[in-house]
C-alpha cells in the first residue's frame, strides 16, 4: 500500500503529535508498505505563524500531493484534513485525533462561562470557532475516523451524527519516555 502521513507539527520522532506519525509510519515501513511523511517545515508557507500556516498552507500541500500521487490512504492529524474534501481523490481519507479540539474547547469554554471565569480573547475565540468548524468538516468529509477516547466517539456520533462504524478508538498511551524533553523557554509560544 502506499500511505501518506502528515502531522501540521515540527517532524520530531520524540515528540507527541509527530512523533506518533512517524512511529507509526515507520511501523507501516517495516510491514512492507510505502510510506511518505509530510510534517509542517515541508510546506510552502505565505505565513510565518506556524498556526495560520498549519491552517492555510499544510491543508493545501495535502491537496496538491493528493492530486499528484495515488495513495490508497492519506493519514491526517486533525483538522488540516479540511481542504480535501471529496474532490479529486482517490484515496482513503482518515482523520485521526489525538483528542478532538472541538469537544474539549465547546466543555470548556462552558464551564469557564457558568464559573463567572471566562477570559478569551477575542483573537482566541475566534481561532478556537475557526479550528472547529474545520476540524468538524474534516471528520465529516473523511472515510475512517481514528480517535483516542470514547467521549471524542460519543461526540461525533452525537453531535455530529457520523455512522459508528467510521470510528474507530484507539485508547491513549506512552510504550516509553521520550528521549529529550524540551525546556519550556525552548517551546514555541506564539500559539495564536
Amino acid at each position: 500500500m502506499k500511505i501518506l502521513m502528515s502531522s501540521p507539527h515540527l517532524r520530531d520522532i520524540n515528540s507527541g503529535a509527530s512523533g506518533t506519525i512517524e512511529r507509526l509510519g515507520l511501523h507501516l515501513i517495516d510491514l512492507g508498505n510505502e510510506v511518505d511523511f509530510v510534517f509542517w517545515e515541508d510546506t510552502e508557507k505565505r505565513f510565518k505563524n506556524m498556526t495560520l500556516s498549519s491552517i492555510f498552507d499544510f491543508p493545501k500541500e495535502l491537496y496538491r500531493l493528493s492530486i499528484r500521487k495515488h495513495y490508497d490512504i492519506i493519514d491526517v492529524r486533525g483538522f488540516p484534513g479540511y481542504y480535501l474534501g471529496k474532490r479529486a481523490r482517490t484515496s482513503k481519507y482518515i482523520f485521526r485525533q489525538g483528542g478532538l479540539e472541538t469537544r474539549y474547547w465547546n466543555e470548556y469554554y462552558k464551564e469557564q462561562m457558568s464559573l463567572g471565569l471566562e477570559q478569551f480573547s477575542f483573537k482566541f475565540r475566534f481561532g478556537m470557532k475557526l479550528i472547529s468548524k474545520l476540524e468538524k468538516k474534516a471528520i465529516i468529509n473523511s472515510d475512517g475516523i481514528i480517535v483516542m477516547s470514547t467521549e471524542d466517539r460519543d461526540y461525533i456520533l452525537n453531535e455530529l451524527g457520523i455512522k459508528n462504524k467510521r470510528i474507530s478508538v484507539i485508547p491513549g498511551g506512552i510504550e516509553e519516555f521520550p528521549e529529550k524533553n524540551i525546556p519550556l523557554n525552548e517551546r514555541d509560544k506564539d500559539i495564536i
